[in-house]
């Protein structure tokens, strides 16, 4: 009898702390042709040193491209710990073969995890093309951990609105040296790029060879 109350009780432990470990994703409302931040956030009663989740945006949406850090356009908020040299979480991106992108943080220490125990902990910016128009975006595969992983969690997926406001007032673009007027210019991987290069682009919603 004793065997199976401690049983109960641990299993009624377990499902409270899945209830209560779990990630939020902010709605978001773009204009088509800009950009706009996506906030997502982390609710947890365990020391997280760890977490990562996949990205799943609809058709027209792509994470910015940072052409001076060459790089996906993200920042930290506050809750991340941080020194002078910048914070002390380690976050990879990675693009993966069902067309998401992964990201993966990790601060490596026990001695360095999210403050606190609700709240933001990273901002995306996103950028709609001119194409783009309304859908679902979510959040999946997320995982959280401990510095040594004797605690974890696996939140359940978070689904959030993307809705795209369409550009008013611009005219049809003109091309010049292979560049579009407008300035947006995209690789297959839906990254955008200050120039075209050699090869397929994606300008303004459209493919274009440059040879």
């Amino acid at each position: 009898m004793r065997k199976t109350i401690m049983s109960v009780l641990v299993a009624m432990a377990c499902s409270t702390m899945m209830a209560e470990n779990k990630m939020t994703a902010s709605d978001v409302t773009i204009k088509a042709g800009e950009d706009a931040e996506l906030t997502v956030g982390i609710e947890n009663d365990m020391d997280v040193a760890a977490f990562d989740f996949r990205l799943y945006l609809p058709s027209g949406i792509s994470v910015a491209w940072d052409d001076e850090l060459e790089d996906y356009a993200w920042d930290w908020c506050d809750r991340v710990p941080k020194n002078k040299k910048g914070s002390f979480f380690d976050l990879q991106l990675t693009t993966t073969d069902d067309n998401s992108l992964l990201f993966g943080a990790n601060s490596g220490t026990s001695e360095k995890v999210l403050d606190g125990n609700s709240g933001p902990v990273l901002t995306i910016t996103l950028h709609a093309a001119a194409t783009a128009k309304n859908g679902t975006a979510q959040l999946k595969r997320i995982a959280f951990s401990n510095a040594d992983g004797t605690q974890t969690a696996t939140p359940e997926d978070v689904t959030f609105n993307i809705t795209v406001i369409p550009a008013t007032g611009i005219s049809s673009p003109q091309m010049e040296n292979g560049k579009s007027s407008n300035g947006e210019c995209y690789n297959l991987a839906g990254q955008r790029m200050s120039k075209p290069t050699k090869g397929v682009n994606i300008q303004n919603g459209r493919k274009v060879v440059i040879k």
